[in-house]
Parts: structure tokens; sequence; C-alpha cells
């Protein structure tokens, strides 16, 4: 038999692209799911349960709760969270479908709050009767305080303020009420929780607030801390009264294919009107955008409670923050990597900073399945697969014999195609 190996060449400039990476603040994890969310499941009592036969009329109290004539829960806030198979099912405090009442149902996990000792949660046994069939109360499990295990969603790491400083609501994204305390580094920048819910005590956000700065540039950091001790901080940066304007980063690395954006941070203290955007080279696009300006308005517009105040005046809510937003308008199929200069400048030309920003080459690559075919005394074909981020028409095949030819075909993906040995 006839062993040859082939040999493949092709017409392309080759490409590799380089991935520009940034750093983030570290995120909590996540703590996964409770085995109890699912409500069809038996779970162990969470710690601390207690049990406790409640009788009706206000019979008994738990705390400030009680069991009225009409069987229902009273004396504070109550929602239900449906049917279930005990107390440890009660995961989550929801953020809609609170009442001042509740009927008292067994089988039926609930939350409920009042305004001295925060959240319970509540898993009804079943009824309590008389001699006569009649319902004079029902067997409580609770416990509190209840924290679920859920960790806060922060939409934002870092919030800005001009000099003349204001107030910013803040929503979580969560899509349950998750209990918190909230504190500041400074004296200046002053934080409260707030809701956008139907009761002051469902807070879902917070309120940063800012006096007027008459100093340089000064950073406080807002830390919120839910009822599992996770921590996590929001940056609070507030403008100076001398003018500024500076880059989160001097340089940056694009891919060789064009329309791949990155965004990188201005901190200044001019207005938006205020500053403009350049490029040194055609191929590089630059644009200034405001930063979560739809985002925080919307925020603002939400907000219904400052702490337990209702919040009806919001002329002095908002702030905003700009990005630089940089892209490559054309691939880069030249030689060698290029480079361009953006500047941002203020526009009355006291201010500037400069990004590097650099485009790398392409260099192709080629690949096959199969490094040698082996044919007998009779003419056949083999097939192979080529991966390669070359199009099929910039690439060629020489074979060093002419009894064995070969010739590429597409299979309809990209960067793949089938190799026929003849």
């Amino acid at each position: 038999m006839k062993k040859l190996s082939f040999y493949f060449s092709w017409l392309a400039i080759a490409a590799m692209a380089v991935a520009a990476t940034s750093c983030t603040k570290e995120e909590i994890d996540s703590p996964g799911t409770d085995p109890g969310s699912d409500p069809t499941v038996q779970v162990p009592d969470p710690e601390g349960t207690i049990t406790l036969s409640m009788r009706n009329d206000r019979g008994t109290y738990l705390d400030n709760f009680y069991i009225d004539d009409a069987d229902n829960f009273s004396g504070g806030y109550f929602v239900s969270l449906g049917e279930m198979k005990g107390l440890g099912n009660v995961t989550r405090i929801p953020k809609h479908g609170w009442s001042s009442k509740t009927a008292v149902v067994p089988g039926t996990g609930y939350v409920a709050y009042n305004s001295y000792d925060g959240f319970y949660r509540l898993f009804v046994t079943s009824y309590t009767v008389n001699s006569m069939n009649e319902i004079i109360g029902a067997d409580v499990k609770y416990q509190t305080p209840f924290y679920p295990t859920e960790a806060i969603k922060l939409p934002l790491q870092v919030l800005e303020f001009g000099q003349a400083g204001g107030s910013q609501n803040i929503v979580f994204d969560n899509e349950n009420i998750v209990p918190f305390i909230v504190s500041s580094s400074a004296d200046w920048c002053q934080v409260y929780t707030s809701s956008t819910l139907d009761y002051s005590f469902l807070t879902d956000g917070i309120i940063v607030t800012v006096t007027p700065n008459e100093g340089a540039q000064r950073e406080a950091t807002v830390s919120i801390m839910d009822g599992n001790y996770n921590i996590q901080e929001i940056s609070i940066i507030q403008a100076g009264a001398e003018p500024y304007l500076s880059l989160s980063q001097d340089t940056l690395s694009l891919p060789y294919t064009a329309g791949s954006v990155r965004s990188l941070g201005i901190m200044t203290n001019y207005y938006y009107d205020d500053l403009s955007v350049t490029s040194s080279a055609d191929w590089c696009q630059a644009t200034l955008n405001l930063y979560g300006g739809d985002m925080l308005a919307r925020m603002n517009e939400q907000v219904r409670f400052k702490g337990k105040e209702r919040v009806t005046d919001k002329s002095n809510y908002g702030t905003s923050s700009y990005t630089l937003t940089v892209y490559a308008s054309s691939d880069n199929n030249g030689e060698a990597p290029r480079e361009a200069i953006v500047t941002v400048a203020s526009k009355d030309g006291t201010n500037k900073a400069e990004l590097k920003v650099k485009q790398e080459m392409f260099i192709s690559y080629i690949e096959t399945e199969t490094k040698s075919f082996e044919f007998d005394y009779a003419s056949g074909q083999k097939i192979t697969s080529i991966l390669s981020n070359c199009l099929i028409e910039d690439l060629a095949i020489r074979s060093d014999a002419e009894w064995c030819t070969g010739e590429i075909e597409s299979t309809g993906t990209t960067s793949q195609y089938n190799l026929y040995i003849l």
C-alpha cells in the first residue's frame, strides 16, 4: 500500500483576536437554591422553630399577631405563600400580596411582619376544634427573625454626583424582599432605606443623599448588610469645585474584527454638553454616553418611601455619569497592529484625557482533523474536516504528487470545511 502525507497552504493573512478584559468589584457568590423552595418537598423545620396553639377571637397572641373571630390572622401584615409541606418551605419574602388580614388555612405557609420584631415565617399545621367540631383556633409553627438566603443584587457598583449634590434612589434587582441595614462611611453622604412598593417595610432599595461640595473631589462607601451578614458596597464619588477630567484607564486593546465595542468610565465634573470626543484615526470610533441615565431616572420615579416617610417631592433626585464607548469600524487586515489616540476634552480647552487604542492584526490558523491517510491500490477518496478562520476562497490545496489531488467544500458552518482527497 502507498502511504502519503498531505501538506496544506492557504492564501490569507491570519488572525488572533485579542479580547480586552476588565476587572470588576468582587461579587457575593449566589447562595444557591434553598432546598425548601420547592413547596412539594418535605424539609426539616428551620432552627428556632416554635409551635404555638392559638385560640381565635384574640384568645392567644403571637407577639402582636392573633387570630380574630373570623379565623383570620390579624395584628400585623401578612402574605400567603400557598399550600406547602411545612415551615421549612417558607424561603422567601414576596413583594406583593400583603394585607392586614389573611385567612388561617391548614397546610399553608405565610410571611408576617410587625414593626417591632420584623419578619416572621408561619405555617398552619391544623385547626383546633371543640367537642362540637367548631373551629376555635389553630396550631401554628413560626420562626423569627426570618432572613431568606437570597443575597442582595445591586444594579450598579459606583454612583457619581455633581458638585451641587442631591439624592438618588437605587432599586435592587431582587425578585423578593431581602431585609438589610445600610450605612455610609462619610457624614456628607447620608443613606436611607427606600421602597417602591405598597408598604414602607417592603424595602427594595436605598436613597443616597449627598451635600454640596465646596472642596476637591471626594469619595465615600455605602455598605449594605443583609440578615445573613453578607456585605455589599457601592462607591460614591462626588465632583469637587475645581474642574477635573480623567479616564478609568489609559490604554485599550481591540480585536482585529470590526464592531467589538469596549466601554470605560469617565471621571469628571464637566457637564455632558461641555465635553468633546475626537479620534486620531478614521477606523477608531469613539462616543460619549450618559451612563445609566434612563435607569437612574426610572428608579427615582418608582420610589414611594424614604425610610418610613412617603416621598412626594422628587425634584432633588437625580445624578448621572458618563462612559466612553470605543470600537473599530473596519477589520485590521494589515501586517501589523495599528494604533489611534482618542481624546476626551473640555470644550474650553482647559482639560483633556487621552486613551491609547491598539487594534490587533489578523493572524490566521488552519487545523485538520486527520494528519495522514492510507489508500490501497484502487482509486477512491477520503474526507477530513478543516477548521480555519480563513474564508474558503482564501484557501488553496497543494499536493506533491500528480496522482493525488484534493478539493475543499463548505459545510455551511462558519470556519469549518470538508477536504476531499481523491
